[in-house]
């Protein structure tokens, strides 16, 4: 409520409205879960929850930071943007196909070569989830500036709702399903991308 009701005050068209609401909320929604999935697996990996919370953490932080950074120097096309999401959704999906299977094949490796494993995985995901956003920002702010402070609103929202919304799917359908809906939100934002721009 803190986070919405005050945004309801823009003045904003309605069919731009929804396109940045879209394409925030499924930003927010998408990294949170996919964050939410990663802490859950590793947790198994590494066999200690404290562990994998914060090396997952820590790792998705600093690597979507630096994906942001990268992002900021790119020339700022419509293109860019959809490629890099095409890149998080193709990612997302070699995740929820090969990311059990491989944590169960290299389980049995030492703990060092277990880390590493995971730091590659964790900060290849997370370098490319880092640059949708501020890309997204960047755009709005050019072409449709009064909608920015809704941006942050809806995206930060979703970020909040998304971590007991992972539960709760997890706990009805399994962690594939939450999966599935990362990829699902990034989808989502793949397809309105060209809209908020």
């Amino acid at each position: 409520m803190l986070i919405l009701v005050p945004l309801l005050a823009l003045k904003i068209e309605g069919g731009k409205k929804i396109s940045a609401m879209l394409y925030f909320a499924a930003l927010g929604l998408g990294y949170m879960l996919v964050e939410i999935i990663l802490i859950q697996r590793f947790t198994l990996y590494f066999g200690h929850p404290v562990l994998s919370a914060t090396f997952v953490i820590s790792t998705m932080l600093v690597a979507s930071g630096i994906g942001s950074l990268v992002a900021g120097k790119l020339n700022l096309e419509t293109k860019h943007l959809t490629i890099i999401l095409a890149l998080v959704v193709l990612n997302g999906l070699l995740l929820l196909v090969f990311l059990g299977p491989m944590l169960q094949i290299t389980i049995v490796l030492p703990v060092y070569a277990r880390i590493s494993i995971g730091f590659i995985i964790i900060f290849i995901t997370s370098f490319f989830m880092g640059m949708p956003f501020p890309m997204g920002l960047r755009l709005l702010s050019l072409r449709q500036n009064s909608q920015v402070p809704w941006a942050w609103g809806i995206n930060g929202c979703l970020s909040v709702i998304a971590a007991p919304l992972a539960m709760l799917i997890a706990i009805e359908s399994g962690y594939g399903v939450v999966m599935t809906t990362a990829i699902t939100s990034y989808a989502v934002a793949f397809i309105v991308n060209r809209r908020i721009a």
